[in-house]
């Protein structure tokens, strides 16, 4: 079965996400802070994370760059994004891509 992490700071997308994805038959672990993910993925070896971008603390970038510099997680697929108004854009973030008021982040 495959195994996904949600990372978000709102309980509800949390809950929302999980119900649905466990609805599909994927096993689902979550964490409410970024620090958590990280000590998690030790632990429950995700197939994918799932992560908000927008957290205090350590936001969903820093969660993606501290996956990616460890070599027993660098192969695992990290999707953020979070919904924007629409004249912001992010500007620094590679992988970023544009629709309307979502972004998304991804990195494979």
């Amino acid at each position: 079965m495959n195994r996904i992490l949600i990372v978000d700071d709102e309980p509800d997308i949390r809950e929302t996400l999980g119900m649905l994805l466990e609805m599909e038959g994927y096993a689902v672990e979550t964490a409410s802070t970024g620090q958590e993910a990280i000590k998690k993925m030790s632990t429950i070896a995700p197939d994918l994370v799932l992560s908000d971008v927008m957290m205090p603390v350590m936001n969903g970038i820093e969660i993606l760059k501290r996956i990616k510099a460890h070599p027993q997680h660098r192969e695992i697929p990290v999707r953020s994004s979070y919904r924007a108004p629409a004249t912001s854009a992010p500007r620094s973030w590679p992988g970023a891509m544009r629709s309307s008021k979502n972004r998304s982040i991804s990195m494979s």
